[in-house]
């Protein structure tokens, strides 16, 4: 096993705390999410949750989610929520018929939006088998609750940097 391999192993196994149990290790999933970035010309991608959720940047900074859980993770959304009583049947129905997906994320509350507001949320789902277990995932090309003004992909970081003789003296 080479240098490298080896120093990969302990960040890989702390990052999925030594489980199966997350996409993250799957090599199913993880050809699908190198597919899914070059199909879209993602440049930039970020983690938010260890069960397979991403921001993902595109050249213009137009950010897409993608938002991956297994079956016992995406049950939630229909199950014994409070939020759903103000949700729409049809789109209580969907979820529990596993045909969409809420794809929510908000930088300023962990809680689950009204149900009200689920459809602006809601995306089609679809299905990945797994080389461990199946997924469930969607993709969302409209962040809604992401600020995209304050996201800068790295490449717009240098070509607004560099011009300076600090690299970080005009940065905000």
């Amino acid at each position: 096993m080479s240098r490298a391999s080896k120093l990969g192993i302990p960040h890989d196994e702390a990052a999925t705390f030594g489980t199966k149990s997350t996409c993250l290790r799957d090599p199913v999933f993880i050809q699908f999410f190198e597919n899914l970035l070059r199909k879209k010309n993602i440049i930039e991608y970020y983690v938010f949750e260890m069960t397979g959720n991403f921001l993902l940047l595109d050249e213009e900074s137009k950010a897409y989610g993608l938002f991956t859980y297994n079956k016992d993770q995406l049950s939630m959304w229909h199950e014994d929520l409070p939020e759903s009583d103000t949700a729409p049947g049809h789109l209580l129905k969907d979820l529990k018929n596993h045909k969409k997906m809420i794809c929510f994320h908000d930088k300023n509350s962990i809680s689950i939006p009204s149900g009200r507001e689920w459809p602006k949320y809601s995306y089609p789902l679809n299905i990945l088998e797994g080389a461990y277990e199946t997924y469930y995932y969607a993709c969302a090309d409209n962040m809604l609750d992401i600020e995209i003004n304050n996201v800068f992909t790295f490449d717009n970081f240098k070509n607004r940097c560099q011009p300076t003789s600090h690299l970080y003296k005009n940065f905000p």
